[in-house]
């Protein structure tokens, strides 16, 4: 499907032997449902950072009709990982302002930015690019993924900070390990004092 979307832009062109046929004008076809079950299916995942045994908030949680199904655990292969994250489909995506409802894409890129810090750098450079380009309507889609990333537990939370809010004194500052961990508005407290 990505492939599709992304047309004459995608790594699939390089192998292929004839052109591709494009067809259309200059409107963009709508490809809004596809963005949805992509992100739906992406969510069904595990990519190379996972722990196999764990499932994520951000793991879509089906329920079975049967006693006879169970959990299967799906790879985000290596041609979707580019594809995804190397590709011009993020920002076909992020940019694309006829997609209101992108809850399911939020928790998608959360998924994907568990425990990758370099994808975690790109997503939040785009993100922050295509908030600075929006207007006052469409700045709350771009809120709701950055909403979604700020969400991840792992390793990389305090990274996710600065990033997207500009909090770097965060990475730098000295914690007392005698204290409990705190984040947000009482560790911001913390750092002041």
């Amino acid at each position: 499907m990505i492939d599709f979307i992304l047309g004459n832009k995608s790594p699939r062109v390089t192998e292929e032997m004839d052109k591709r046929t494009a067809m259309g004008g200059s409107l963009n076809p709508p490809f809004q449902p596809l963005f949805t079950l992509i992100s739906f299916l992406v969510r069904m995942t595990h990519t190379s950072a996972m722990d196999l045994g764990a499932r994520l908030p951000s793991h879509i949680d089906l329920k079975f009709e049967s006693d006879h199904e169970s959990w299967k655990t799906y790879f985000l292969s290596d041609e979707a990982w580019v594809m995804l994250t190397k590709t011009e489909f993020l920002d076909k995506i992020i940019f694309d302002a006829k997609y209101d409802e992108n809850k399911e894409f939020a928790q998608a890129i959360s998924h994907l930015s568990y425990k990758n810090l370099g994808f975690t750098r790109r997503i939040s450079k785009k993100l922050l690019k295509s908030i600075s380009y929006s207007n006052n309507d469409q700045v709350q889609r771009h809120l709701n993924v950055v909403e979604e990333l700020l969400k991840i537990k792992d390793e990389y939370q305090l990274h996710r900070l600065e990033y997207l809010l500009g909090f770097g004194f965060l990475m730098h500052a000295k914690i007392d390990e005698t204290k409990p961990v705190q984040y947000g508005a009482p560790l911001m407290q913390l750092q002041k004092e």
